[in-house]
């Protein structure tokens, strides 16, 4: 990889856990290397209006197995 990604914190929004923030760092021979930068997770809600076939494959797409 080319980034490390390091998670801090946790937070539930309706019993699911996600992390509070994150920081990203450079990947570099085999260790973390410079910090480059933060990201905070906030205002996390689900639309329960949204139906199971929002996330069908679109007609045009192509699925790529084994990634």
């Amino acid at each position: 990889p080319e980034k490390f990604m390091a998670l801090e914190g946790k937070q539930e929004v309706d019993n699911i856990i996600f992390p509070k923030a994150y920081k990203t760092y450079w990947w570099k021979n085999d260790s973390i290397g410079k910090h480059i930068t933060n990201i905070d997770l906030s205002d996390i809600s689900f639309d329960r209006t949204i139906t199971n076939d929002y996330f069908n494959i679109p007609e045009a797409a192509r699925v790529l197995e084994g990634l």
